[in-house]
């Protein structure tokens, strides 16, 4: 402050936030001679003591400060940033990722920080990729999760800010088990830890219970810089060398070589029109989104969709089964008969391997994975029922582990796949309790198809040489979430019949994780795909107001369902909705395409590809070989 056209410039008491231009790169020179127009006064007199922040770039001549300290100082260190690059291999330095809960993915020294979502990461910044897991230098004053019901055994008892305990006894002694609900903050322990975890804290003088007993020396040279190229994904704080225009979102990876000029649609390309496939359900022509061009620069993302297959019920061929030492297949068994299901005991193993799982083996998961080979496919969803139910009985006794693992097996062999849960293999399952979250047969069902390889993550990149990493819900790994180039997918536990998910849990835990998620999306999505066995109720929707009022748009939203069997797939639109349902038995899967209006203005659509257009393909294996 003061008069402005004093002769007279004083120093700054604090230095400023930003630098007012960037540091040179050595000491600066004198120069050769006088300038043109020298100043009506001498620069100030530099300050007798030490600025109060570094500067930004190393002096050539040695300091005179004293030998630096073995403790560190109460400055802030810059935080690196989240990363995740695709491009990258194993180990992984620190605040990089996806390590997958693995610490011989990370550097020596340094260790896999597990998430179940968005909590932050210790030493890093950034939000990161929901439940990504990431490198990290491991620090015991910040919330830990080792491991739940004493499992690994070798991890308990819990030192301090380690988690998660249920009583005392699972942490050291003199340690304490802190209860708590969601997030809520763990004294003496910094960061966000695990939702509703909870951990052992120290009430007194607990230095022995410490996972260390001291912290360790620190390191000769500081920590890695900051990469100079942002990432290809979104963080929360910019690289130290923006670019001078740098774009909100990340762009896809590019192809190895370089491609031609992208193909220009006339002005009306981007619209819904009649199409001439018609519904099976209702005998209306289908609706149909805008044709991917040739060279597919208006793709965002393809992928199969079919659902309610291989059904194989009372046929010849379906007297499958496992025999008595528990590996040994037999085509025409011999402990049950399989195909009866009135006097089919419960604890069976028939497997019900018939020609539509034939047809799905020989023909059509060959098909998928040679357009899948040829980039035309991402990942493939099966809209759920594995195996055909038994409508007479309020139970049926096709639903067994045997069974279950055969179809894991046949699907196995496609790359990327996710699945939902059916009725016919989920709450229609012998013994089925309603009142409970992890009744056996749901257990069974997550064992196969959704904590585990290959069904847990994706396994192989997308054509544009990324793969987003996949969110599934504490608790009910059926459902789950990730990304796209501006895509949210959303997998729900959505069947026909009663389900403690829908009806009998205090709220609906698909409606709750489609709110908390969208709650954490930013503003630059452009289309919401929901995968459901049947269509989900309008308080669903509802929830997705919520995302729409704050980011100011409504956002195209697709359904793709299963479970009424249609001859014929069909789709519909209402308003900014769009509904498929897909076919059933032996049909052909759904190519399906979200594509984008290259200008900007017209958003996403979808546009679905029927291989086997033929009425009641489902009757018949496909013949793709012939069209």
């Amino acid at each position: 402050t003061g008069d402005p056209t004093a002769s007279t410039i004083s120093p700054t008491t604090e230095p400023t936030s930003i630098p007012t231009s960037p540091p040179t790169s050595g000491p600066s020179r004198a120069t050769e001679g006088p300038t043109a127009n020298p100043s009506g006064a001498p620069t100030p007199l530099p300050t007798k003591g030490t600025s109060k922040a570094p500067t930004s770039a190393p002096t050539d001549e040695g300091s005179s400060a004293p030998e630096p300290s073995k403790s560190p100082t109460n400055e802030p260190t810059m935080l690196l940033p989240l990363v995740i690059d695709p491009t990258s291999n194993p180990p992984y330095g620190e605040c990089k990722g996806d390590c997958l809960d693995n610490d011989a993915l990370c550097e020596e020294g340094l260790v896999c920080y597990d998430r179940k979502g968005p909590e932050s990461v210790p030493g890093c910044d950034g939000a990161g990729v929901d439940a990504a897991n990431y490198c990290v230098v491991r620090r015991f004053d910040y919330l830990w999760f080792v491991g739940d019901d004493s499992d690994p055994e070798e991890a308990y008892p819990l030192g301090i800010c380690e988690g998660d305990c249920d009583t005392n006894d699972d942490c050291l002694d003199g340690l304490t088990c802190y209860q708590r609900s969601g997030f809520f903050p763990v004294p003496g322990c910094e960061g966000d830890g695990q939702k509703g975890a909870d951990y052992c804290i120290c009430e007194g003088n607990c230095e022995a219970s410490s996972p260390a007993s001291q912290t360790p020396e620190p390191t000769s040279s500081p920590a890695a810089p900051q990469t100079r190229a942002p990432s290809r994904r979104t963080v929360n704080k910019a690289t130290g060398d923006p670019t001078a225009s740098p774009s909100s979102t990340p762009a896809r990876l590019p192809t190895m070589s370089p491609t031609k000029a992208p193909l220009t649609p006339p002005s009306d390309y981007y619209k819904y029109e009649t199409d001439t496939s018609v519904c099976g359900e209702t005998g209306d022509n289908n609706v149909q989104g805008p044709v991917p061009l040739p060279d597919k620069s208006n793709v965002v993302v393809q992928f199969f969709a079919f659902g309610d297959s291989p059904y194989d019920g009372k046929c010849a061929k379906c007297n499958t089964c496992i025999a008595e030492d528990g590996v040994t297949k037999q085509a025409d068994c011999t402990r049950f008969t399989c195909t009866d299901y009135e006097s089919l005991q419960y604890n069976n193993t028939c497997t019900f391997e018939g020609k539509e799982y034939e047809c799905w083996r020989d023909t059509i998961i060959p098909y998928m994975n040679n357009r899948i080979d040829a980039g035309d496919a991402s990942f493939s969803v099966h809209a759920g029922d594995l195996l055909k139910g038994v409508p007479d009985l309020q139970i049926s006794p096709r639903c067994n582990p045997f069974a279950l693992a055969s179809r894991r097996n046949l699907y196995s062999a496609i790359p990327n796949f996710l699945i939902v849960p059916g009725d016919n293999d989920w709450n229609e399952c012998a013994d089925y309790n309603l009142n409970s979250n992890t009744d056996p047969h749901q257990k069974n069902w997550r064992r196969n198809f959704a904590e585990a390889p290959p069904f847990q993550q994706f396994s192989t990149n997308f054509p544009g040489g990324d793969k987003p990493i996949i969110s599934r819900k504490d608790g009910n790994p059926e459902i789950f979430h990730f990304e796209y180039d501006k895509v949210a997918f959303f997998g729900l536990n959505m069947v026909s019949g009663k389900n403690y998910v829908n009806n009998i849990s205090p709220v609906d835990l698909n409606e709750e994780w489609l709110e908390y998620t969208l709650s954490n999306s930013s503003c630059e999505l452009e289309s919401i795909v929901l995968f459901a066995h049947k269509f989900p109720k309008e308080n669903l929707y509802n929830k997705l107001t919520a995302y729409f009022d704050r980011c100011e748009k409504i956002l195209p939203t697709v359904t793709i369902t299963g479970n009424t069997h249609p001859e014929s797939y069909c789709m519909t639109k209402t308003n900014e909705r769009v509904d498929v349902t897909v076919e059933a038995y032996r049909s052909s899967p759904l190519l399906v395409s979200i594509v984008r209006d290259q200008g900007g203005v017209y958003g996403d659509f979808v546009h679905v590809e029927d291989p086997d257009p033929t009425v009641s393909s489902f009757k018949m294996c496909p013949r793709f070989d012939e069209r």
